[in-house]
């Protein structure tokens, strides 16, 4: 049975990783941005130019993180940045400062009659809960028009994370690699999640639960509400003579 979180429980369980673990969140992002590098290899060895479209927050940060991966693996990577620079998260200065000492520029819009093998998006991720509109639609819009494959970072742009629903506009993902959890849409008929990957899943730990890389969740009290049901448990569901496809406690 898996355990599916909402973007408040996933934005707890990175906040107990930090304060309560004292895990610093600049590891947590680099361990992050490595998964995504090694699962991009793994689905798309073959892929040499990519576009990393980002936001100003911890989304867009994880996109100029995978950004340097890309550049050092000898790839060649567009990046754009989209959104109020004022508004800018501390780990997405922190990686724009990274990305610029290593001699990388960002662009602020895609560049016209560009071909691409993969595109990226990092624009929102978890926790957005209004509709895109202005730059932010305009840009998914062309993000979803370029031919490539598509990857979405945690959650793709314009799908909320607690309830599915496409907030105007969305961008439409051949796969989503998202972390530690599934968030709650991945089990729902959404359009645009792809494929879902799971990279640097929790596992039973010391303490009541680790993760490969650092998130523990012993100390949260989760709202848990939502699982849903592998094929062994609906085998033994049908066993029992019962019809059911979401368990909640």
């Amino acid at each position: 049975m898996k355990y599916l979180v909402n973007s408040r429980e996933m934005k707890q369980y990175d906040t107990n990783t930090t304060e309560h673990f004292k895990v610093p969140s600049l590891l947590l992002m680099e361990r992050a941005a490595l998964a995504v590098f090694d699962e991009i290899k793994r689905q798309y060895p073959c892929s040499k130019k990519f576009l990393i479209v980002c936001g100003t927050g911890n989304n867009g940060a994880d996109g100029f993180a995978l950004t340097r991966l890309l550049l050092l693996d000898g790839a060649e990577v567009h990046t754009v940045l989209i959104g109020d620079r004022k508004k800018e998260t501390d780990q997405c200065k922190k990686q724009l400062e990274i990305l610029s000492a290593y001699g990388c520029s960002v662009l602020e819009a895609i560049p016209e009659n560009t071909a691409y093998d993969v595109i990226v998006d990092a624009i929102f991720g978890v926790g957005l809960s209004r509709n895109v509109e202005g730059i932010f639609a305009d840009t998914i819009r062309k993000m979803n028009e370029i031919p490539g494959k598509k990857i979405a970072l945690d959650m793709p742009s314009g799908i909320s994370s607690d309830t599915g629903a496409v907030l105007n506009c969305a961008f439409r993902a051949d796969c989503t690699i998202t972390f530690a959890y599934e968030k709650i849409p991945a089990h729902g008929v959404v359009a645009g999640l792809g494929i879902i990957v799971v990279v640097i899943r929790p596992k039973a730990g010391a303490g009541g639960g680790k993760a490969q890389l650092g998130i523990g969740v012993a100390v949260v009290q989760p709202e848990g509400h939502i699982h849903a049901l592998d094929l062994v448990d609906m085998v033994l569901a049908a066993e029992h003579l019962v019809d059911f496809v979401l368990f909640s406690c």
